[in-house]
Parts: structure tokens; C-alpha cells; sequence
């Protein structure tokens, strides 16, 4: 028998991670799924807090945004954050969108240091996120480009404000002002802009 995504829910909170998810649907005939999040979101616990959300993004198939309520976030890793980029791009590949809503002051400042504040939809208030959530389309979805390194296709891990280590070859890799990844090579003052 399959488990329910509820119980792999109910399994995580009973884990002791220091972050505890619920889950709340606005109605039966809504297709907007609300992620409350309470706690700290760090190297700890964001690897099941992915695999908890993967169940969720795959078995929620009508549901056509997911809005992460962050209000009882009171932390966020540099992990954390990796784990909102491999969440947006679950969410985005099922053709919904991901909007979080009501960052504190902390945990909106480690979006905006490590350069990923652009990617994600963030709102004040739920009125406002259902304003989004229901404004969305399928025809309607951004997607973001994976960044990985130019060198070797591998992936880039945050390693301070808009730089990325490559976790195959050790490149460094820099956002520049306009978005674009680009390696930085040691004596040449121009990157190579990734695909």
C-alpha cells in the first residue's frame, strides 16, 4: 500500500528536526496548496524537507500553486536556500508555481545575500499570494534557468553573496548584475556565460 504524502508529512514533524510542516487546503474545489513552515530550515533537516515536499509537488497533480508560508520560519541555512531552489524547480516542472509568503526580515536578508531573492515570488500578506496563486496559468509559468558550471555541467553550490563553487570540478562561478552566470577564471577579466 502507498503511503499518503500527509504521513510522510506526519513522519518529518515527528522527527524532531527542528522544523514543523502543515499542510492546508483553502477548499475541496481549490487548487492552492498552503505550506506552513515552523522553525529553522538548516543543513539538518533541508534534505528531508525536500524529499517531503518532492511527495508532496508529485502526488498534488490538480494542485496548480504551492504557496510556502514562511511567517514561523524564524531561520534559514545557506542549505535552506538550496533546498527553495530544488523545490521551485519540482514545482515548476509539474507546471505550477511556487510564492512564499511573509519571510521575516532574517530569512528574506539570506535570499537576498546569496543572490536568489529574483527566482522566487515572495508576498506580504495570504491575500496578496492568493492574488498570485490564482493569477496563475500554465501558459503563464517562469522558469528559471538551472545554473549550472560552464566548465563541466556540474552543480553550483551557494558559497557567498551571487558566487558558486562547482561541486564536480571546484570552479568558481559569479551571477553578474545581469543575471548571467560566468566562470571566473584566475587572471582573465571576462567569464564565460553559461547556456
Amino acid at each position: 500500500m502507498k503511503r499518503s504524502y500527509r504521513e510522510f508529512v506526519e513522519t518529518f514533524n515527528r522527527s524532531g528536526t527542528g522544523l514543523k510542516i502543515t499542510l492546508d487546503h483553502l477548499d475541496a474545489e481549490t487548487s492552492v496548496l498552503f505550506v506552513l513552515l515552523n522553525g529553522q530550515l538548516s543543513e539538518t533537516n533541508s534534505r528531508g524537507f525536500v524529499e517531503v515536499m518532492g511527495t508532496i509537488v508529485s502526488r498534488e497533480t490538480e494542485t496548480r500553486s504551492f504557496v510556502l508560508d514562511l511567517q514561523g520560519l524564524g531561520y534559514i541555512s545557506s542549505s535552506g536556500i538550496g533546498a527553495f531552489v530544488n523545490i521551485l524547480l519540482r514545482v515548476e516542472d509539474s507546471n505550477a508555481k511556487l510564492i512564499l509568503l511573509g519571510p521575516q526580515r532574517n530569512v528574506r536578508s539570506v535570499f537576498a545575500v546569496l543572490g536568489f531573492s529574483q527566482f522566487f515570488e515572495m508576498t506580504e500578506s495570504k491575500a496578496e499570494a492568493l492574488r498570485a496563486a490564482y493569477s496563475h496559468s500554465v501558459s503563464k509559468t517562469q522558469t528559471i534557468s538551472r545554473p549550472v558550471c560552464p566548465n563541466c555541467r556540474g552543480k553550483l553550490l551557494a558559497i557567498g553573496n551571487n558566487e558558486f563553487r562547482c561541486s564536480t570540478c571546484d570552479s568558481r562561478v559569479r551571477r553578474s548584475s545581469d543575471g548571467l552566470f560566468r566562470m571566473t577564471i584566475v587572471g582573465e577579466e571576462n567569464g564565460r556565460d553559461t547556456d
